[in-house]
């Protein structure tokens, strides 16, 4: 079981560059859901199951674009801008809508290793 960014999110299509899935190093490989259930099929694992999971993500993206785009430099407290929570607040709606059609900005996997 695991969890990662969504390529193939529609966030990533409206924040492009300042998408928060594009988190190096810690996140080098950008995946879509099909594409990373073939890797994993192909590694010998069976019952894949991936999906669009429930994340606040845009949030953060919302803030890249903020700093970056738009030139804002507040003081941040651990890597947060003092409008973070606004934030957290204004996504949340658009966050509901992405992984109800199943293009949220985080995907859960999950497979089993044969036996």
């Amino acid at each position: 079981m695991g969890q990662l960014p969504n390529r193939d999110s529609i966030e990533r299509m409206i924040f492009g560059r300042y998408w928060s899935g594009y988190h190096y190093p810690r996140h080098l490989q950008m995946l879509t859901p099909k594409a990373l259930a073939d890797l994993i099929r192909r590694a010998g694992f069976g019952d894949i199951e991936v999906k669009s999971a429930i994340h606040l993500i845009a949030a953060r993206s919302a803030q890249n674009f903020l700093v970056g785009r738009l030139d804002y430099r507040p003081t941040m407290n651990y890597g947060k801008t003092p409008v973070y929570s606004l934030l957290l607040l204004l996504v949340a709606p658009f966050c509901l809508v992405e992984h109800a059609i199943g293009k949220g900005g985080m995907m859960n996997v999950m497979a089993k290793k044969p036996s």
